[in-house]
């Protein structure tokens, strides 16, 4: 039997996350897996902005986490990864492991080049730029 997708956090009626704990359970004590090390991987965004490549590209290659946006980084970008990061600190609550291990923001389309190079330095100018609390 092959893996499949399973949604284990799904968005209630009063609009709050909730956790499936019976399917979980049911999941990690299957004997296919019990013994086995599982990676839980969560990927929340917009409509149509590579959710599904993400995932799959994950499944396949990759055990980091990695922030998919389209060609910037937006204010409301932000506010999804702070939210995003609220559950993480959430989860150290009730576990040891450190969630976000590795964070690494992804560009796609990149437009601006003119404001920052393309590649890993680029990006790290315009995310201390979007970062930058202080006055500019």
């Amino acid at each position: 039997m092959k893996g499949y997708p399973a949604q284990i956090v799904f968005v209630s009626e009063e609009h709050n996350f909730q956790l499936n704990e019976p399917l979980l359970e049911s999941i990690l004590t299957s004997n296919r897996v019990k013994d086995k090390k599982v990676m839980i991987l969560s990927v929340a965004g917009a409509f149509r902005k590579g959710k599904s490549f993400l995932l799959d590209f994950f499944i396949r290659y990759l055990s980091h986490d990695i922030y998919n946006l389209s060609q910037n980084i937006q204010e409301d970008d932000l506010h999804h990864l702070q939210l995003f990061t609220e559950y993480g600190r959430v989860a150290m609550d009730v576990s040891e492991v450190k969630p976000f291990q590795s964070l690494l923001f992804l560009i796609r389309d990149w437009a601006y080049p003119y404001e920052a190079d393309y590649g890993y330095e680029g990006g790290l100018t315009i995310l201390n730029r979007r970062l930058n609390v202080g006055p500019v």
